[in-house]
């Protein structure tokens, strides 16, 4: 451990000991090679493997279920949210009170509406989210089209908070916890899914993704959405430079996804991809994928494929050197 690891992020260094080496999270493949082995953003040591299967990126060893349940239950997530705003505890927490905060939150379920679901969603139709944050998402989706919502949320805070401005409860606790209680209350019944930037924090995505499709309906659609290693990681945004795999690599973000393993796991999981965008109209700095069920198994990515993710990388952390060491 480092002594310069932010307070709220001990929970998840938690004791080394405690753990877990695994397969990929999403093939199952135990055929992997490490991508970065060193201090990571927070200060904190990390491995980041490359699965030489299906060319997922994936923190290995992982903290256990119950750091993370620590981790979400206490104000820590939130320390780190603010830190990541650059705002006090305290201002991040206030913004829930406020009008103009809600507005901003509102568009996302709005752009998401008007990109892919006028007129496919109705108020017969329910709506879910899974690791739904504050629920704006579904909230806006609620008052666009009368649709009825539900959602599930890891962190004690958010399940408040989403509670109320939904007006109904929604699942507590992490998704690998509750996943079988979603099915058994919605199997078959739900027209639209969404997994928002929440893939990342899960430790087994697979298992949302699956849930996901088992309360779909048979023309129901999944509408998933994260940042992409290369383009939004390591890209520079904004004010903000490139950056080097150990500038990136945190413990509250098990995965990091790029094109060719977001789309093998959504293939995986028993759907068909409808339409996928680098860069997401609807939630900026993102890449999404809009999809459908269907029962064509997905195939793995070829080697050739696996080996591109290698070399971009290594390419991406060899320019990224260069720019710094060239003179102002």
């Amino acid at each position: 451990m480092h002594h310069d690891v932010p307070e709220y992020i001990l929970p998840l260094e938690g004791k080394p000991e405690t753990h877990e080496r695994i397969p990929c999270p999403i093939c199952g493949s135990t055929e992997r090679a490490p991508l970065y082995e060193g201090v990571a953003l927070r200060g904190n040591t990390l491995i980041l493997d490359i699965c030489l299967s299906c060319s997922h990126l994936y923190i290995n060893p992982r903290p256990p279920m119950s750091a993370f349940n620590e981790f979400y239950q206490d104000d820590a997530y939130f320390h780190l949210c603010a830190d990541f705003s650059k705002v006090t505890l305290e201002e991040k927490l206030a913004q829930f009170d406020d009008a103009e905060f809600w507005d901003e939150r509102h568009g996302h379920g709005k752009r998401l509406h008007d990109k892919y679901l006028a007129g496919k969603l109705t108020a017969e139709d329910t709506v879910f989210d899974f690791g739904c944050g504050d629920g704006a998402w579904l909230w806006a989706l609620q008052q666009i089209t009368g649709c009825s919502v539900d959602g599930e949320e890891i962190s004690d805070l958010y399940t408040q908070i989403a509670a109320k401005r939904l007006g109904t409860p929604i699942f507590a606790g992490a998704v690998e916890e509750v996943a079988d209680q979603i099915v058994e209350k919605h199997r078959n019944g739900v027209k639209l899914a969404i997994v928002s930037g929440s893939l990342q924090h899960m430790l087994d995505p697979m298992k949302c993704l699956r849930a996901a499709r088992d309360i779909l309906t048979d023309d129901g659609l999944l509408y998933i959405c994260n940042w992409s290693i290369f383009e939004h990681y390591m890209a520079a945004y904004k004010d903000q430079r490139r950056r080097l795999l150990g500038e990136i690599l945190s413990w509250e973000h098990l995965h990091y996804f790029h094109e060719t393993s977001f789309k093998y796991m959504v293939r995986a999981a028993g759907f068909e991809i409808v339409e996928f965008a680098i860069e997401s109209d609807v939630r900026e700095r993102h890449m999404e994928i809009l999809a459908r069920k269907t029962d064509t198994p997905g195939e793995l990515p070829s080697r050739q494929e696996v080996e591109a993710v290698v070399m971009r990388a290594r390419a991406f952390e060899s320019a990224t050197i260069a720019q710094r060491l060239r003179p102002n």
